[in-house]
């Protein structure tokens, strides 16, 4: 008879956010924009989060709506740049909003999208 799985989750295991996708799709020009974001797999939709950017001088953010085991979760999360190491413009950032920690990417676990370090025991799949 098999055994449970006892191994811890992955990053590729969880939904994420990333600063890299939400470029692509243009939402940081000036202003403000909102969508939704849809995961899926297999060609099924899996889960929908609505996202909200503010970007203008004074402030840069994202609010997030969306539902967690049936409870609705609305919450704002900082967005930074920092010049670029290469002096090729700026780098945006997520500010985590537990650990203050900047990110490229917010994972979801526990109900939020937040850094990885925030998550007890969530590895990269190379650390397995």
């Amino acid at each position: 008879m098999g055994r449970y799985a006892n191994y811890n989750t992955t990053v590729d295991d969880s939904l994420y956010l990333s600063i890299k996708s939400l470029k692509e799709w243009n939402y940081f020009n000036f202003g403000t924009r909102s969508g939704t974001f849809d995961w899926s797999r297999n060609g099924a939709k899996t889960a929908s989060i609505s996202i909200q950017i503010t970007n203008t001088f004074n402030e840069r953010y994202i609010n997030l709506d969306y539902k967690s085991n049936g409870e609705p979760i609305r919450y704002r999360i900082d967005i930074i740049s920092k010049t670029s190491n290469l002096g090729k413009g700026e780098i945006l950032y997520f500010v985590c909003p537990s650990t203050g920690k900047y990110c490229r990417k917010l994972i979801l676990s526990g109900g939020y999208f937040l850094h990885r370090c925030a998550f007890n025991g969530l590895l990269y799949p190379k650390s397995n």
